[in-house]
């Protein structure tokens, strides 16, 4: 049979032209005439034979005609799209997506003698005058960046294609579906969604020139948008609210916003429970600029969120890459570039919880530190820091809510030092307590109480703590009043302004209105941070930012007691954020394994004590005794001296 050869490129053939052809025969080429060759395929060619079709080396695969194969796709050019960029293809399109919508038993499923069929869009340029609505269990594929669905000017709708339930069943729910290989151009937003909620339906290789990108904004779950690359100025790529779903390789480059959205957002979706949990970001790149206020990706109201290898080189005035906002269980994990300290922070506000496998500030010469703005509620814990900067790299002051398990420098001293590597592990620096004695283990030892009425209790006692070892205070008013129950610690001018925290377990009996506070270098809030009667053993803590230096008081403030009022105080403990103070003080007492140590000029007389309990000379002199030991537990006790120096 003979072969058509070198047909492309040969423009528009006309009746009387002619075509090379291959004569199998004589190996020859020769030229026949377009109607020679009409002629000869009419005559010879049968489209509905199963001869021509092709079966892979004699596999035994069924045979069928082209009619058949062809019958598996709908093209939108079967209903008269053109994809010529000037005729308006929205009718076709629709009609298209209609003749191919399923038959749907019920949300879930598909009727079983459905016929659903891919929506393919050959290469073109599709004008769209208004929102295209598709099914659930459809496919709608393009050809790649080469298919373009392009909003033409008077375009009034609010998405380019509006996902929707449809078909024989509930509308509620969009499902099971796949979009792909396609390119938009729009002043709106490329898919929005209208069903309430969109499942398991894959998004990919979408190219957006938009103003906005997906907007899947009541409820999304286990839905994969992957492979969507944004070129221009584009206000928001991504805004999603649900479950379990993954984004990932994301390219935004160049071009920039007008908005103060964030270019990829998780947002609260609202149904219980409310935060947006299990989503999975990877492979994010968001380069070019952005408004005042623009963020590179926006976590607000999630859980579990996990965000793998973002490369964030956003150029924004607020300075945040990523913005975490009320986000519980945030992990970001492996390559993570913020670019420039001034433009590459992570924010975190509202009770967040990030943790953080790696940070490095290497590539700037700055502290790492200037690449996080962690407020007060919130808490970041980074496995190992790498960075260049030598200069106040383990500032307490800045370290406030975040915990670092290793640094590593690069010039970990301005001078080097000999015998010293560039590498420390700041680890065992948290959590110093401040307070003087907050277990009670020498009675009031540097406590003190002040008030309008009588300035101690009717019983002041310290007894065997209910909850950990060690003693706690018990107190019983009587008469009511208003008390505070503090000691001072001296603040240095570094540590005004700076978050200070007071922890405490505490127990109160009685009826309203009494109640504890607590109290921070004197400030204090009787509306909140409070602990109430009949709620049993309580965990109080409170966060305050002390206003001065010098002498300041910390404890607890017993407001408005009834007649009787009894109350316990146990595990006290001040802490400056997370870390040690910069000035820490020295403890009055210490206990180890059960045991109290601390000093004193003379075997005590006053307090409650332990067998074993042991007392230091603080005045040592020859022909002095060394110390002091309790033999018998009471008040004071029983104490026996160590000997003599």
């Amino acid at each position: 049979m003979p072969q058509i050869i070198n047909l492309s490129p040969i423009g528009e053939v006309l009746p009387g032209d002619s075509l090379p052809i291959f004569d199998e025969s004589n190996g020859d080429t020769r030229r026949v005439s377009v109607g020679q060759l009409e002629a000869y395929m009419q005559n010879n060619i049968d489209t509905n034979a199963s001869e021509i079709d092709y079966d892979p080396a004699g596999t035994g695969a069924v045979q069928r005609s082209v009619q058949s194969k062809l019958r598996d796709v709908v093209s939108v050019k079967d209903f008269g799209a053109v994809g010529d960029g000037v005729t308006d293809d929205t009718a076709a399109i629709q009609a298209a997506i209609e003749a191919s919508k399923p038959v749907r038993a019920a949300y879930y499923a598909l009727d079983p003698a459905t016929n659903t069929k891919r929506i393919y869009l050959p290469a073109g340029v599709y004008l769209i005058s208004s929102p295209l609505s598709l099914y659930s269990f459809q496919e709608f594929v393009g050809d790649g960046p080469g298919t373009l669905l392009k909003a033409s000017g008077g375009f009034s709708g609010t998405a380019l294609v509006l996902l929707k339930g449809g078909g024989a069943g509930p509308t509620t729910y969009f499902q099971g579906a796949v979009v792909s290989n396609l390119s938009f151009m729009a002043s709106v937003a490329a898919i929005r969604q209208s069903a309430t909620v969109v499942l398991n339906s894959l998004f990919s290789n979408i190219t957006l020139t938009t103003t906005y990108g997906f907007v899947l904004d009541s409820y999304t779950q286990a839905c994969v948008i992957n492979r969507v690359y944004s070129g221009g100025s584009i206000d928001q790529i991504i805004f999603l609210k649900g479950n379990w779903n993954l984004i990932e390789d994301i390219d935004k480059e160049h071009g920039t916003g007008s908005t103060t959205e964030a270019y990829v957002e998780i947002a609260n979706h609202g149904v219980f429970p409310s935060s947006s949990d299990g989503n999975v970001l990877r492979r994010i790149l968001i380069e070019g600029t952005g408004s005042v206020n623009k963020s590179a990706i926006k976590l607000n109201g999630t859980s579990n969120t996990t965000i793998y290898d973002f490369w964030g080189e956003l150029t924004t005035n607020n300075g945040y890459q990523l913005d975490i906002i009320e986000s519980q269980e945030v992990n970001l994990k492996g390559a993570l570039r913020l670019g420039a300290a001034a433009t590459g922070k992570i924010k975190l506000s509202n009770k967040s919880y990030v943790s953080l496998d790696f940070l490095s500030s290497n590539a700037e010469d700055v502290p790492f530190y200037s690449f996080l703005d962690v407020d007060s509620t919130s808490y970041i814990n980074i496995e190992k820091v790498y960075s260049r900067v030598s200069a106040d790299r383990l500032r307490l002051d800045k370290l406030a809510n975040i915990k670092v398990l290793e640094f590593i420098d690069a010039n970990l001293f301005r001078t080097p030092v000999a015998g010293m590597s560039a590498y420390s592990s700041p680890q065992y620096l948290n959590a110093q307590n401040l307070l003087i004695n907050p277990s009670f283990e020498a009675g009031r030892h540097g406590w003190n109480f002040y008030g309008a009425g009588s300035p101690v209790p009717t019983t002041e006692e310290y007894i065997a703590s209910e909850v950990a070892p060690g003693l706690m205070g018990h107190f019983i008013w009587s008469g009511g009043g208003s008390f505070q129950f503090v000691q001072n610690i001296t603040l240095s001018a570094a540590q005004v302004g700076k978050p200070m925290t007071i922890s405490a377990l505490v127990k109160i009996t009685g009826t309203s209105p009494a109640k504890i506070v607590p109290v921070v270098a004197g400030l204090y809030s009787t509306t909140s941070y409070q602990a109430s009667p009949g709620s049993g053993w309580q965990v109080m803590t409170m966060t305050a930012y002390p206003a001065a230096s010098g002498s300041q008081p910390f404890g607890f403030y017993f407001l408005a007691l009834n007649t009787t009022a009894e109350v316990w105080v146990d595990e006290v403990s001040v802490s400056f954020g997370e870390l040690a103070p910069i000035n820490a003080a020295k403890f009055g007492s210490l206990e180890l394994n059960g045991k109290t140590f601390t000093t004193l000029s003379a075997a005590p007389t006053t307090g409650t004590w332990k067998v074993g309990d042991h007392v230091f000379n603080s005045a040592p002199a020859v022909g002095a005794p060394k110390g002091w030991i309790c033999t018998v537990a009471g008040t004071p006790g029983t104490w026996v001296s160590e000997g003599n120096l």
